[in-house]
């Protein structure tokens, strides 16, 4: 396996140099926040050096092990070829070195220009370039040899590459960790699998019946619907039909009149059932106010059977294909994207379509999905597009394709390259119909003006009217006021109704103002006037809502608008809930134990009145009915029974609070309104700190035994990050944060108890069993630096050490702050706790680790070293001086191994 050490070596070298003299790397500024020049060329040399030597390294092992092989000695040529560049430019640097130049260079390859002229400088980048296309033959064909050793010997190919990929980890291999460094390494992996396939299908031709043999260990190929499931899996994302359910049903016997022809008379409008069996129209535009029907009415159309009978007038014989997509500014990024569009159309189509069809439009993820199980490569927009394209064109042209998308107005990308994309498929496929909906802005006014079209407020008149004389005749007061007064009830009706303009949003909050009047035995001139009150827009009536609260009642809304905003998981009722408890102390005291389902029901009953008295409708209860398991979309169905049902009947943990309507978020979050409500709190407020219990106590009292505690871990620990660095000026919250994080240990730590010898290391529940086991190890991974002072604080690191056998506790923290074993082994994570961090780096240092200890055979300034992370570079030499010579170990410096360190944090 030397030859994929070598080869790790050779592209590590080619990648960091091509990244320093193509693209340049920009001259970064040092600790002291002043240009640099020499400083940041000695970086660069000590780490084009450290790369070159690693390359010799590899090549006197292989010398000593034989001839090569012929592929190899391909490699040989190149890593040779290799080291000339780095000779070259290691001498370049020394002389750059030498002079004194009077101001910094923008870059590497600016300085480089200073020595050389353009014309080598292009010659390198060829050369460099040259050796890239060379290292994917070489690499290709080192796999091709596996591949023919599958055909031969009837060798699972799968094993082989397992089997690199496991033993080069720690050298950058061919696998995930060796695609991940490269420069467009993506594009390296896809090509490498590729023309893996090409070369196997070739093999196969004369060996047919080897196709349905099996392996050695017994192991069969994965049939067809097998390879479709994989990738329709990787298409799918998190939470991809969340926006359909969440939008209201239509009201019983309203919007009707999309299936019948124009009345006349009424305002115009293109016949939505023509639409749908005309064989030349292949758009429709819905339109309207905000707050006025839109979306559901897509979702009415969607659901309704008569959208497909009418549709088959136009698709005939032909097969009919339905996809929709509803934009939601308020959800995931993949909700809000042209990618989360072309995701969810494809996955749509292809789950109804037989696998054939992915295999003729998706040929490489096919392979892929026939060697891996779970394939890494993401989708692009390219890829996305291209195949949603062909598979309307080319791939299936005499199938009839009918897509719903709703919200283009909460598209957050390019919304004129959204509209290319929706007409040049429209342009090119006969074949294809579109139902659009969004507000009327300016750019799909301009896209769709000659569309057939409707605005939903000028036809909703007769549902609005609907609406309010249904609702009031579901009260008992309302009943008695008609029967005293039928001719002044009549009235009420159509006034709101014509107030209304067609926004049926305004609406609903009239009518639940209104019905609140009649309750509280209101007049029939009381709710005229009350009516009268009432602003006629949706913005002024939110406003109206909130200024009418109490203060103390608008301190409490302020607190959960602001932590429903900056929650990173679904703002579930029971998070909501426990972030919003009044005993602020029950997280540290609670004991670890379930959550009885009485006290749940309790909490969750009590947070809805809450959003009712505090928030007045503006923030509801969204029951889902699609549930799956929380935070983890991997796991399966918990065990659990009928939790989206309700513990009584009611509610449910897993119900969310959500906004009543995109306007309502709008409105709350705007640069106008969003800092008026923040200055209602009366004292300071942190909604991260608050968030940070509710997921504490979730873990300490687990309201179902479905939850995924290591994710509930991360978001814990997520929040408490985000609180110590928005309030480093607050002390006392400062201080509780730390608490919470050593309560955190704690808790975790019990839970280990019951599977292992309770270290974090060993919990395989949690973590890896390879990551050391100290809390604090954790913690510089995850770049809470304020927490390693405090608990470090007046403490000797170096003392310790001697206390502790003269095992190394700092080296494994300082990696731990620079590597990117945490987003790599967890990528969901999210960038919050990305590393690398230096405020933990310079924190440690400053407590008296030394960059230059070894653990696992490597130094802290070694990984800082190969990412050429030159901040950090520079604080290690700050601090530590210059890297030793090799073969030589400063005062005090020790190695130890993975599992030599168990140190943790001081009580």
């Amino acid at each position: 396996m030397e030859g994929l050490a070598l080869a790790a070596a050779v592209v590590q070298f080619v990648e960091f140099t091509t990244k320093i003299v193509t693209k340049g790397i920009a001259i970064h500024q040092s600790v002291t926040g002043k240009p640099v020049d020499h400083e940041e060329l000695e970086a660069v040399t000590k780490s084009l050096a450290s790369n070159s030597k690693e390359i010799e390294k590899t090549m006197s092992i292989r010398r000593q092990d034989g001839q090569p092989a012929e592929v190899d000695q391909d490699l040989q040529t190149i890593a040779t070829g290799c080291q000339d560049i780095a000779k070259e430019l290691l001498s370049v640097l020394d002389g750059l070195a030498a002079k004194k130049s009077r101001t910094p260079w923008r870059s590497f390859r600016h300085a480089l220009q200073a020595t050389w002229n353009e014309g080598k400088v292009k010659s390198l980048e060829e050369r460099l370039d040259r050796y890239r296309q060379q290292m994917m033959a070489v690499v290709l064909s080192s796999l091709m040899r596996q591949a023919e050793l599958l055909i031969q010997g009837q060798y699972q190919i799968r094993e082989s590459i397992e089997e690199m990929n496991e033993r080069t980890r720690n050298t950058v291999p061919v696998g995930d960790q060796f695609v991940r460094q490269l420069v467009d390494g993506d594009t390296w992996r896809r090509e490498v699998v590729r023309m893996i396939h090409e070369r196997r299908r070739e093999l196969q031709k004369p060996n047919t019946h080897l196709n349905s043999t099996t392996s050695d260990g017994g192991e069969s190929a994965p049939t067809d619907v097998v390879i479709q499931q994989r990738i329709l899996r990787k298409l799918a994302f998190r939470n991809m039909a969340d926006r359909e359910r969440r939008i209201s049903k239509a009201y019983e016997r309203t919007f009707e009149w999309i299936f019948a022809d124009p009345m006349p008379g009424s305002r115009p409008w293109s016949s939505f059932k023509a639409f749908l069996g005309d064989q030349s129209k292949s758009i429709y535009w819905i339109t309207g106010k905000p707050g006025s029907g839109k979306s559901t009415l897509m979702k009415y159309i969607r659901q309704q059977s008569q959208t497909t009978q009418l549709l088959q007038a136009w698709s005939g014989d032909a097969e009919l294909i339905q996809a929709a997509f509803y934009f939601w500014n308020s959800g995931s990024q993949m909700q809000m994207t042209v990618d989360g569009l072309l995701r969810t159309v494809l996955h749509d189509c292809l789950k109804q379509l037989p696998p054939s069809t992915a295999q003729r439009l998706l040929p490489e993820r096919w392979e892929a999905a026939t060697l891996f199980e779970d394939d890494d490569f993401p989708w692009s927009w390219e890829e996305t597009s291209q195949a949603l394209g062909t598979l309307v064109t080319e791939v299936h042209p005499e199938i009839r394709f009918f897509l719903m998308i709703d919200g283009l107005d909460e598209c957050s990308g390019n919304q004129t390259e959204l509209i290319e994309l929706i007409t040049e498929l429209t342009d090119q496929a006969s074949n294809l119909k579109c139902c659009l909906a969004s507000r009327p802005w300016n750019n799909f006014e301009d896209a769709f003006r000659r569309c057939p079209s409707l605005r939903v407020q000028d036809l909703t008149a007769p549902d609005i009217a609907h609406f309010i004389d249904s609702k009031f005749r579901s009260n008992s007061g309302f009943l008695e006021f008609q029967t005293r007064a039928p001719s002044q009830a009549q009235t009420l009706v159509k006034d709101i109704a014509t107030k209304a303009e067609g926004v049926f949003l305004w609406v609903l909050l009239v009518v639940r103002s209104l019905l609140e009047g009649l309750t509280d035995g209101d007049s029939v001139d009381d709710l005229h006037e009350r009516l009268e009150e009432l602003p006629p827009t949706l913005e002024e009536l939110y406003a109206k809502i909130l200024k009418g609260l109490r203060e103390k009642h608008l301190d409490h809304a302020s607190r959960i608008f602001q932590i429903v905003k900056v929650s990173l998981a679904r703002p579930l009722l029971v998070r909501i809930a426990l972030a919003d408890l009044e005993d602020g102390s029950r997280a540290m005291r609670a004991p670890v134990e379930p959550l009885s389902p009485e006290e749940t029901y309790a909490l969750c009953r009590s947070m809805k009145r809450k959003l009712v008295s505090r928030c007045r409708g503006l923030l509801e209860v969204s029951s889902p009915d699609d549930y799956k398991s929380l935070d983890d979309p991997e796991n399966h169905e918990p065990d659990l029974l009928d939790p989206h049902h309700g513990v009584h009947g009611e509610l449910s943990p897993t119900f969310e609070v959500q906004y009543l309507h995109r306007t309502v978020k709008d409105y709350i979050q705007s640069s106008a309104i969003w800092p008026w409500l923040l200055s209602a709190n009366r004292e300071p407020f942190d909604p991260h700190l608050s968030l940070m219990k509710s997921h504490l106590l979730s873990l300490k009292m687990p309201w179902y035994n479905g939850l995924n505690g290591r994710n509930i871990t991360w978001l814990c620990i997520t929040h408490a990050k985000l609180s110590l660095d928005s309030q480093s000026s607050q002390a006392a919250g400062r201080k509780e944060v730390l608490l919470l994080l050593d309560e955190l240990d704690r808790t975790v730590t019990s839970y280990c108890d019951a599977f292992s010898d309770g270290r974090w290391s060993a919990a395989s529940c949690f973590f890896p069993s390879t990551w050391p086991s100290s809390f604090a190890h954790l913690m510089a991974a995850c770049g809470i630096h304020q927490y390693l002072e405090a608990r470090f604080f007046d403490f000797d690191l170096m003392e310790e050490q001697q206390k502790e056998g003269g095992i190394d506790i700092t080296t494994p923290l300082l990696i731990a702050a620079i590597d990117d074993q945490l987003t790599w082994n967890f990528p969901h994570v999210g960038s919050y706790l990305d590393g690398p961090h230096e405020k933990v780096v310079a924190a440690l240092l400053d407590m008296g680790a030394d960059c230059h200890g070894l653990y696992d055979g490597r130094s802290a300034w070694d990984v800082a070293e190969r990412q050429g992370n030159v901040g950090i570079l520079a604080l290690f030499e700050k601090h530590c001086g210059p890297k030793p010579e090799p073969g030589r170990r400063r005062a005090g410096g020790t190695e130890h191994s993975g599992d030599a360190t168990s140190f943790d944090s001081p009580s």
